[in-house]
């Protein structure tokens, strides 16, 4: 046991040492964090642990904002925890951890949305289970929430930023949105400044669509 601990041979306990710093005792656990319900009917697959991972994440990091900003009110808490446990965030701490080496997921044609950030959760909800709540966050708090400075100082809200301009301005903003056909569906928002057209943004989502432009728009005017 200790030779293994110290060379694991499997890839998932490598991987799971190199973003976590731990090796699991339950490695079955992990390979089901790493199965998407798409792979096959006859496996377990991660959308329990995802849950789990979820409300343990939203748990830590509401802990943590708390012990780091003891000066600060609900609202900010409440505003910079909603960027951390974003989709757009998990995703990206997914895609830095590079979880889809090792996924088992049907491949195909399709785009599963949100898949490297829903890995993310059911991995936290795994060391959950196998480690439990006081060394998870000790993981949390030394392996992700090190690098939120920036979320701190980063308004990602770009539609708001961008009406407080066209209100400051006395501008007209409106978006328009348009379905585009094809083997998946997407949409294609506009965004107009007193009827001119400022940038656009195709997304999966009406919401995504929006965003996209915003940002445009936002990288333009502000």
């Amino acid at each position: 046991m200790g030779l293994f601990r110290k060379n694991p041979k499997d890839p998932i306990s490598s991987f799971i040492f190199e973003n976590f710093g731990v090796y699991p005792k339950n490695l079955t656990l992990y390979s089901t964090a790493l199965t998407h319900k798409s792979y096959s009917q006859n496996l377990p697959n991660n959308e329990r642990l995802e849950y789990l991972g979820d409300s343990v994440i939203s748990t830590i990091v509401s802990q943590y904002l708390y012990e780091k900003f003891p000066n600060e009110d609900e609202g900010f808490l409440t505003k910079l925890r909603s960027r951390i446990v974003s989709r757009e965030n998990l995703n990206e701490i997914g895609i830095n951890m590079n979880v889809l080496r090792h996924v088992q997921y049907f491949k195909g044609n399709n785009h599963y949305k949100s898949l490297e950030g829903n890995v993310f959760e059911a991995l936290i909800g795994a060391l959950f289970i196998d480690l439990g709540f006081v060394k998870t966050k000790e993981i949390m708090y030394a392996r992700v929430l090190i690098n939120i400075d920036h979320l701190q100082s980063k308004d990602t809200d770009f539609k708001s930023r961008v009406l407080v301009w066209s209100q400051k301005n006395k501008k007209k903003l409106e978006y328009k949105l348009s379905e585009i056909e094809g083997a998946e569906k997407k949409y294609l928002a506009k965004l107009f400044i007193d009827g001119k057209l400022i940038s656009e943004s195709v997304g999966n989502s009406k919401k995504q669509a929006e965003k996209g432009a915003a940002k445009s728009a936002a990288n333009r005017l502000l």
